[in-house]
């Protein structure tokens, strides 16, 4: 499972990524992301800490990508 978060324009990546070091360094989680074809990838080390995002997000909007429904 991992989250996506749509950028268009260098400067909403930069947005994205700093309100996301800003709510892992609150909460003290540790994540991976990289960014594919406009879609900023955003992803967890814990399973519990998609629970925390989940609940505690107040940026920008996302959408959750679980794996086990992706074809191949």
């Amino acid at each position: 499972m991992y989250l996506t978060f749509d950028v268009r324009w260098q400067h909403e990546l930069d947005h994205i990524q700093s309100e996301i070091q800003q709510w892992a360094d609150q909460y003290g989680v540790v994540y991976t992301q990289k960014t594919i074809k406009n879609k900023h990838r955003l992803a967890f080390n814990q399973p519990e800490d998609f629970t925390l995002f989940y609940m505690t997000w107040q940026g920008t909007a996302y959408e959750i990508v679980d794996l086990g429904n992706e074809r191949y």
